[in-house]
């Protein structure tokens, strides 16, 4: 509620790894819209692009998340180009 603390909030863990859980979003956003019939690869083109941008920015800030979320856009990478080519659409700039 309003009136949470910083166990129950989140706040006991480090900033990288909830920084980290937020942008794993941008993930799951992307594989949604790269699962719709035909795929959204410029939806999901902007999602990808936007957990490059977390990972590259902040890289090694992230402490411990840090590799889960690359691993996260690499694989968000290579499912959009499987996308892509169905698409006829381009690689993503990351």
């Amino acid at each position: 509620g309003a009136s949470a603390t910083a166990g129950d909030s989140g706040l006991d863990l480090p900033a990288g790894v909830v920084v980290g859980q937020h942008a794993l979003q941008f993930f799951d956003v992307a594989g949604l819209y790269l699962s719709q019939a035909p795929p959204r690869v410029d939806d999901a083109r902007l999602a990808i692009d936007a957990l490059a941008a977390v990972v590259e920015r902040l890289g090694s800030r992230l402490g411990e998340a840090e590799a889960p979320i690359r691993q996260a856009l690499h694989q968000a990478q290579l499912a959009f180009v499987d996308a892509a080519r169905s698409t006829g659409a381009s690689a993503p700039d990351a």
